[in-house]
C-alpha cells in the first residue's frame, strides 16, 4: 500500500506531498507492518516541525497502537 500525503490538487501544497509506504511481510507466527513515512524533505522550512509532529505522541506511533490494538482483538 503506498498513498501520498499533501497537494491535492493544490499546486502550492503539491511541492510538499511525502509519500507513506506500508508493507506486511508475515512469518509463520506473526505479520509485522512496516510503514515509512518518505520525502519530509519536501516541506522545506517546514520538514523539522512536520517530523516533529509525526514523532509526538500523537503522531504514527498513536496510530500504529492504535492499529495494533485493534488487530490484536481479531487474532484466532
Amino acid at each position: 500500500m503506498a498513498s501520498t500525503a499533501g497537494g491535492h490538487g493544490n499546486t502550492t501544497l503539491a511541492r510538499h506531498r511525502s509519500s507513506v509506504q506500508c508493507s506486511t511481510p508475515t512469518s509463520a507466527k506473526s505479520t509485522r507492518v512496516v510503514m515509512e513515512h518518505r520525502n519530509l524533505d519536501r516541506y522545506g522550512a517546514a520538514a523539522a516541525s512536520t517530523r516533529a509532529s509525526i514523532d509526538s505522541p500523537d503522531g504514527w506511533g498513536a496510530i500504529m497502537d492504535s492499529f495494533a490494538r485493534v488487530a490484536g482483538e481479531y487474532t484466532e
